[in-house]
């Protein structure tokens, strides 16, 4: 079976994550939170 697992040891990445449609994106990075929500923000936009 498959279990999930983190993608980065706690604290070393931020995560964002939006959906459009029925597909969900997630944007993972060692950065600041608000510098990842905002490329998350710009990337559904170029999207739609």
């Amino acid at each position: 079976t498959w279990s999930p697992r983190p993608a980065a040891p706690e604290g070393a990445a931020t995560s964002a994550y939006f959906q459009i449609g029925d597909v969900a994106y997630v944007l993972v990075a060692e950065t600041e939170g608000e510098k990842l929500v905002r490329a998350a923000a710009d990337l559904a936009r170029s999207l739609r």
